[in-house]
């Protein structure tokens, strides 16, 4: 159609890079005595886009081709932001393409851009509000100065340009691309040089004006099929099938592409990079489904803000417009959004969570792959995920590594497929399996759990293996998905109504998944549905939920894993993570704390250190972290967690401080440790060979609450955190069994520790507190540290501690000769008498106990009590076995 390089997935890069924060891009040009400042800005641009995707050319030829994402940029020189200077006479938003020189569009691209925009306006006006300001926008060419190696963001808006506003726009080959690319840019013209301050708003909104104006009837030239236009959509704008899979806490940033990323190039392999276009993608799919149950929401919500922007400059101003706005579009006070306030809408929605929490992130992508016809393809899923760390600062670094995702049936075994989908090989922050799961009960579908850990994450996502499309049934269906958060047992339905179907549309649950082929053509469109789920014709869900145009994926959860999320803690420090993942999992947020009263730090296994709030990463269920406050805090929370199946927390190497997801005691016997591809060991199997062989809790010193003792666990209470070292390079799982689950899945009784041929307690006592350590020999054990004997000591909370040997909790020898233990206390008050005391806990050993503070020795051919009192917060003893007085 046009003569012109294809501009692919890659050139999104500028545009998301650029999507705008505060007052959108800023770009620093300096004025140069040989060079007009046009011919600067014009280089600056040219630069975002730079080597952007150099190894992306296979990914480029895809589907993806249409993906762009234009964005509003602001330019600045020597720090001061270039002056707004609208042209051209009042009355409506109108278009300038230059007549001559480097920007000139071919005649019929032209033409198509100014056929778009007069076709488009009236539907672009009803959607999204008229234009802000009346001016004339120039409409430049700036295809050819992008190299086709860089990739371009595929247009651009420039309020404040030298000569006036300005979109700088691509030649693209696809006529349809075309339009709606310019759509987007247009809309963010709409917005002249008032850009919201949050890139969820800027480009959530644009977005999703986009995506309804091209999905309006006459609203593109040369009428365009619904497939070609969906064919842009689905590539770069519209992921709705599959929303309620991928809204992840991962999504949650205030710039949905990181600084330090606009000009990077994309790493080998065929990496996005990074989840920027996810977030494009996810937040104007959230705004359209808002769209779908109130269709006027955005006229009301932009007309308010463009009355007086400085009115909302942050998130929570936002947010009240938007409850103003919805009862505007509404018509009627206190309306709602799939059932629920807009506050609490928002919430809900991860992408639109402004928040900076830096630390490491993982996201993980699922979507159906079609089988292949007569074949013994079952449940076939391309798994994708992308890893990274978000720094303080904004910048994002992409991760490499290798993670092993693990695959648990219904019934809460592990099972493999191949070998290469049982190993994702990750480089760029990027990498993809695509598992096929097998049959296990004839064409009976099952869920499928399906666990990714990476670098102290783990993403689970619920897959209904066999209720899509299978070989011996191969046509796609078109409403799928799963059922968690209820009771194992009893006969399951999902009941689907919408205002827009004939009737009801009932789904069997079989192992719960389900699917099925909703053939009324009015299920198409997007539009609110009332979902439930009926168990022995007894409802257990009732969810409203506003689907997109096509396909839907449903993740169905029970009343309690959607519940309040209780937050009580006592003032002091507390070894804390939460039974669930808050929609707002910022630890301030959770708290309802100010920043600085957040005392908050995580142990890092990689680095060695704790990080602290608030680059600690978030609070999440399953990620313990030391918490100092001030004084109590009582409150709930919205979000998510699990009830009634197994759960997982991943493991690093070395020391971890994780917790227990559930909200209720669990017993080492409901236990499972995993690490690779090998099957699930009882906690009794994994102790000494997987993980350490003693997990540690918190115990607070009730005098001075700012510290506290590490002591041994014998099960793992309710929603405890607590400190447990791997032993393995490649990390583990750790699965916690809930009782409602059944006692199928149980491990067998508390775990036995190996016995040494002697054991004793070394204990302390003093001042209302104790702590303990064990010395012993065995004849298998070894003078070095032994994993399968001795146990270490996490990082001390400044309690009172015992610690033997190099800082261990259990230190067991080899056997048949003398030993010397160090013993040293510490968090010890100085002016406090103490006792320590020898003790057995297998068989006595005589030994010789000396005072290295005084020098003072003491003989104990069976144990006994040598009392001291303390003058520093350290003391240490000696402690020689095996060769009498």
């Amino acid at each position: 159609m046009w003569t012109s390089k294809r501009f692919w997935l890659a050139s999104l890069l500028l545009g998301a890079a650029t999507g705008a924060w505060a007052q959108g891009l800023a770009l620093e040009v300096a004025q140069g005595r040989n060079q007009s400042l046009d011919a600067q800005i014009d280089q600056a641009l040219v630069r975002l886009g730079a080597e952007s995707v150099a190894s992306a050319s296979a990914q480029r030829r895809g589907r993806t081709a249409f993906a762009a994402s234009p964005v509003a940029i602001t330019l600045y020189r020597d720090g001061v932001k270039l002056p707004f200077q609208p042209r051209g006479r009042a009355g409506d938003l109108s278009l300038e393409f230059d007549t001559t020189g480097t920007r000139v569009f071919p005649t019929s691209y032209r033409q198509h851009l100014e056929a778009t925009f007069t076709q488009a306006k009236a539907t672009m006006d009803a959607i999204y509000g008229p234009a802000l300001r009346n001016v004339t926008i120039r409409v430049r060419n700036y295809d050819a100065d992008l190299p086709d190696r860089a990739a371009v963001a595929g247009g651009a808006f420039v309020a404040n340009a030298p000569d006036g506003p300005e979109i700088r726009f691509p030649v693209y080959n696809n006529s349809t691309a075309a339009s709606i690319h310019f759509i987007h840019c247009l809309l963010l013209a709409y917005q002249a040089d008032r850009p919201y301050p949050i890139d969820s708003f800027q480009e959530g909104l644009a977005r999703a004006a986009t995506i309804q104006v091209a999905r309006t009837t006459g609203a593109l030239p040369n009428s365009p099929s619904i497939d070609a236009v969906n064919a842009v959509l689905d590539a770069a704008y519209d992921v709705s099938t599959f929303y309620d899979w991928w809204n992840q806490p991962s999504l949650a940033a205030p710039r949905f592409i990181a600084p330090n990323l606009v000009s990077t190039p994309l790493p080998a392999g065929g990496s996005t990079g990074g989840i920027f276009l996810l977030r494009f993608q996810m937040a104007g799919t959230a705004w359209n489904r808002l769209l779908a149950e109130v269709p006027g929401f955005l006229v009301q919500f932009n007309a308010r803000y463009q009355l007086s922007p400085a009115s909302y400059p942050n998130e929570a101003s936002l947010v009240a417009l938007g409850q103003v706005a919805l009862d505007a579009a509404a018509g009627r006070a206190n309306a709602t959004v799939e059932g629920k306030t807009f506050a609490q809408w928002f919430e809900e929605q991860r992408v639109l969570d402004s928040d900076l929490i830096p630390g490491p992130k993982l996201h993980v992508q699922a979507f159906p792959l079609d089988p292949t016809p007569g074949s013994s393809d079952f449940g076939v899923f391309a798994i994708v995920a992308n890893a990274f760390q978000l720094e303080p600062n904004g910048n994002e670094t992409l991760f490499g590594g290798r993670a092993f995702p693990v695959y648990w049936r219904e019934d809460g075994t592990r099972f493999l497929t191949s070998v290469q989908d049982d190993v994702l090989e990750i480089a760029g922050a990027y990498g993809s399996v695509a598992p096929n799961f097998p049959a296990t009960s004839g064409t009976t579908p099952y869920r499928t759990l399906v666990d990714v850990p990476f670098s102290g994450l783990l993403t689970r996502l619920s897959l209904p293996a066999g209720s899509f499309a299978t070989g011996s049934a191969p046509v796609p269906r078109n409403l799928y998905g799963t059922v968690r958060g209820v009771p194992s047992t009893g006969s399951y339905v999902v009941r689907v109504t919408s205002s827009r179907l004939s009737g009801p549309v009932d789904i069997p649950v079989q192992r719960f998944a389900f699917g099925t082929t909703v053939s009324d053509a009015n299920f198409t469109p997007a539009q609110p549905l009332r979902i439930q789920v009926f168990r022995d014709n007894v409802q257990v869900i009732d969810r409203l939920f506003n689907k997109g145009y096509g396909p839907v994926a449903l993740d169905l959860r029970g009343a309690g894993d959607l519940a309040p999320i209780g937050v009580t803690l006592p003032a002091g420090l507390s070894l804390y993570a939460p039974i669930g993942t808050p929609y707002r999992h910022r630890a301030d947020r959770v708290l309802g704390l100010a920043e600085n009263q957040t005392l908050l730090g995580r142990w890092s296994p990689s680095t060695g250190q704790f990080d602290l709030f608030p680059n600690e990463g978030g609070m999440m269920a399953g990620r313990g972290a030391y918490l100092s406050l001030g004084s109590a805090v009582s409150t709930t929370v919205l979000g998510v967690r699990d009830t009634s199946e197994p759960v997982s927390i991943p493991l690093e190497p070395g020391w971890n401080m994780v917790a227990n997801p559930l909200n209720e005691d669990i017993p080492f016997s409901r236990i499972t440790v995993t690490t690779t591809t090998e099957a699930p060991a009882t906690y009794s199997q994994a102790r000494g060979t997987i993980i350490g062989t003693t997990m540690f809790g918190f115990g607070r010193d009730n005098v001075n609450i700012y510290q506290g003792s590490l002591t041994p666990l014998s099960s793992v209470p309710g929603g405890a955190a607590f400190w447990v070292r791997c032993d393995r390079t490649e990390g583990a799982i750790m699965t916690f069994t809930p009782s409602s689950f059944g006692a199928g899945t149980r491990t067998g009784g508390n775990v036995a520790e190996p016995k040494p041929d002697w054991e004793m307690i070394v204990q302390v006592m003093g001042g209302g507190h104790s702590s303990r350590a064990f010395i012993g020999q065995a004849r298998r054990a070894s003078d070095t540290f032994d994993r399968a004997w001795d146990s270490g000591m996490p990082p001390l909370a400044g309690g009172l501690q015992v610690q033997v040997g190099p800082s261990l909790y259990r230190d067991i020898r080899g056997a048949g000769r003398a030993q010397t233990y160090r013993v040293t206390l510490t968090g010890l008050r100085p002016g406090t008498e103490y006792k320590l005391m020898l003790g057995r806990k297998l068989l006595y050993r005589a030994a010789t106990l000396t005072d290295r503070r005084t020098g003072a020795s003491k003989y104990y051919p069976r144990g006994g009590t040598y009392t001291f009192r303390a003058t520093q917060e350290t003391h240490e003893f000696d402690l020689r076995t095996g060769t009498g007085r």
